[in-house]
């Protein structure tokens, strides 16, 4: 019975390493939205048209104080899908509404952002 419930707890183990190893998030900028997916979970890309947007900036983040650690943030607060990292792209709503997505190329994103002339704060 010991021995198989430790043989239980290591395929569990295994397979949670597999699949950490595989989520991966990908946010594309064009001139008029955008994308985002964050695969398994996400199926299809996000679209987020840039009209519907107030402002964008990169910020610096903590992801234990802020979010309680890396990976899908919902509930109070603003939503967030951050992966690896302490930078993100932020998005506010005109409605209101928030948006963190995580990237480790925060200098790229914000020349991407100013180019288009998208508003920042």
């Amino acid at each position: 019975m010991c021995q198989m419930a430790i043989a239980m707890l290591t395929v569990l183990h295994i397979i949670t390493i597999a699949f950490l190893l595989v989520i991966k998030l990908e946010v594309e900028i064009t001139n008029r939205h955008i994308t985002y997916r964050l695969s398994p979970f996400h199926f299809r890309k996000k679209i987020v048209p840039l009209n519907q947007l107030h402002c964008a900036y990169i910020r610096e983040y903590q992801p234990v104080k802020e979010l309680s650690f890396m990976g899908i943030h919902f509930g109070k607060g603003p939503k967030a899908y951050c992966i690896n990292g302490f930078w993100g792209l932020q998005l506010e709503f005109a409605a209101g509404r928030q948006l963190l997505l995580g990237t480790q190329r925060p200098e790229e994103m914000h020349a991407v952002l100013k180019k288009l002339g998208i508003p920042e704060e």
